[in-house]
């Protein structure tokens, strides 16, 4: 079996338990023993993403009813279905933290990390948690992370406020650089930066 097909199977069995549960019936084991056919990977994959948006549709009904736990739950079976689908963790861990289930919230964030290591978005929003309740020490770490893989320019400005916050001017400076860099219209980044370059000459 090839290596690309691992994850594919593994949502298979996953999927496949799911039903035998809701049915009442017993797992076999083996029971996802033979994998499909390599050529059939593409169309299960576009399946898995058909039913993560679907159940993205049910959890926003169910935030418009406020029903959270069934949000929650319905966030962690999106990203069971499809790995890759970023903002299920976030919503999720959002959801948990709300509801004061920090080490879960920061749990799914990491499963996020470890599912998606070259995408931006998930390191980033674990930044915006530990941001969120002024721990700008982790919140740097995750948002400088986050700038390791092609963000856009708002991820470079809350890292930039971040360093401000931990004292590093000359850091929090080359940040809205960066920022500057991929959105050069932006009036707001070189009001901060003249305000950190006064900070710095008062120093």
């Amino acid at each position: 079996m090839s290596r690309g097909m691992e994850p594919v199977l593994g949502r298979i069995a996953y999927i496949a338990f799911l039903c035998l549960i809701m049915f009442g019936l017993t797992p076999t084991p083996g029971y996802c023993a033979t994998p499909p056919p390599a050529e059939s990977i593409s169309k299960l994959e576009d399946i898995f993403a058909k039913v993560a948006d679907n159940l993205s549709m049910e959890i926003e009904s169910a935030w418009h009813e406020g029903r959270l736990d069934v949000c929650i739950e319905l966030s962690r079976l999106v990203v069971e279905v499809d790995p890759s689908y970023v903002e299920a963790y976030g919503n999720g861990a959002w959801l948990l933290s709300s509801a004061g289930k920090d080490a879960e919230a920061v749990a799914l964030y990491k499963k996020g990390i470890a599912a998606n290591p070259n995408r931006y978005e998930v390191y980033f929003e674990l930044g915006m948690y530990y941001y969120r309740k002024k721990d700008f020490a982790n919140a740097e770490v995750n948002f400088s992370a986050a700038t390791k893989h092609a963000p856009p320019a708002f991820v470079w400005k809350i890292l930039a406020h971040s360093l401000e916050k931990l004292g590093r001017l000359e850091d929090s400076l080359a940040a809205w650089d960066k920022a500057k860099a991929i959105d050069p219209k932006d009036p707001v980044i070189e009001i901060n930066m003249s305000r950190i370059r006064e900070k710095l000459a008062g120093k």
